[in-house]
């Protein structure tokens, strides 16, 4: 099943920029009707995820 992407979003790998990622991830949950609950779940995990790439894989750069 493929069609438009809910959200399409570049930040530099920098943690200060997961901010606009949760208001981003939010608001595209929002739009698709996803429960409160289960978007708070899904933005946590993904917040937690995208901080661990910036932490690991970047290590500290913020060219990314």
């Amino acid at each position: 099943m493929s069609g438009p992407a809910l959200l399409r979003l570049e930040l530099p790998a920098r943690a200060e920029q997961l901010g606009e990622l949760r208001v981003a991830l939010r608001d595209a949950f929002a739009r698709v009707q996803v429960s409160p609950e289960a978007s708070e779940r899904l933005v946590l995990a993904i917040n937690e995820a995208v901080c661990n790439v910036i932490r690991h894989a970047y290590a500290g750069r913020d060219d990314g």
